[in-house]
């Protein structure tokens, strides 16, 4: 969390820390309230989201009294293998794009290596 909270741009973005609502059960994505209203359209529209390794994933966000990602966002956080705990920083790189920077609550092991 610290390293997604020291994260800086001079894009607009948000830092998320999923919960089981983003990654195990509904797969919604909700957004900040006062980061949606100032930065996101006021009606639903095709969102692209850019994972860490630069491919595209298409998700709509739904603005309602609980700005969300909706469809989409389930196959990015599987595809993304998003954890309860990893923060995501949704940094909004064009009108209807996120760079999605994904920083996680445990690093993969790494195999041990046989001398």
């Amino acid at each position: 969390m610290e390293l997604a909270r020291a994260f800086r741009s001079s894009l607009p973005y948000c830092v998320i820390r999923m919960s089981t609502m983003h990654v195990y059960y509904s797969f919604m994505m909700r957004f900040p309230t006062g980061f949606s209203r100032q930065h996101l359209p006021r009606e639903k529209t095709e969102m692209v989201l850019r994972d860490p390794g630069g491919k595209a994933w298409a998700a709509l966000y739904i603005p309602s009294t609980r700005d969300r990602l909706s469809r989409g966002w389930c196959a990015f956080a599987r595809g993304n293998c998003l954890e309860e705990g990893d923060c995501c920083v949704f940094e909004l790189v064009g009108a209807a794009e996120f760079r999605v920077h994904v920083f996680r609550v445990v690093e993969p092991a790494v195999p041990a290596v046989r001398l």
